[in-house]
């Protein structure tokens, strides 16, 4: 399971305009609605992510960028067996993400490369995720890369939906 995506920045006037794609209010609604715990983790991450480097760029504090460095790369989502948590879903977990990951960089005006996995056993398993962000790709801006990739382990009731 898994799958590859990329994506080259340009500008997207009309995605500002109009908000997340459908693709990508696909994963909010599994944050919010369907509340998956993977994917509340991993947009929980990913906003820690954004907001130290935001800050990095538009207020000068690394501070943020910092402690982004101390942080553990592999979590735990909290999960329980009635959760109804499979690896299916997470896999429709990290489709969704990539979706959701590349209306966000076109909105801030970034680029990147990522790509995602998952992995397991009846029991348990993990979604990885790995992103290479081009921060500076619209502003000319040489060496603002930086790698994010995070493995959620979760607790699954089956191996497959």
């Amino acid at each position: 399971m898994g799958c590859r995506g990329s994506k080259e920045p340009k500008q997207n006037q009309d995605a500002s305009k109009n908000g997340p794609s459908a693709e990508a209010a696909n994963f909010l609604r599994l944050v919010n609605d369907s509340c998956h715990p993977v994917a509340r983790k991993t947009l929980e991450e990913w906003g820690i992510f954004v907001d130290a480097h935001s800050r990095r760029r538009d207020a000068y504090d690394h501070s943020g960028v910092a402690r982004l460095a101390q942080r553990p790369n592999e979590m735990w989502a909290t999960t329980q067996q009635e959760e109804g948590v499979t690896h299916q879903s997470v896999d429709d977990v990290g489709q969704a993400f990539l979706q959701y990951l590349r209306n966000d960089l076109t909105l801030r005006g970034w680029g990147g490369e990522f790509d995602y996995s998952v992995a397991g056993v009846a029991t348990q398993g993990y979604l990885r995720i790995a992103a290479k962000i081009d921060m500076g790709a619209l502003r000319d801006m040489p060496n603002d890369e930086y790698t994010w990739e995070i493995r959620i382990h979760y607790h699954s009731k089956a191996a497959s939906n």
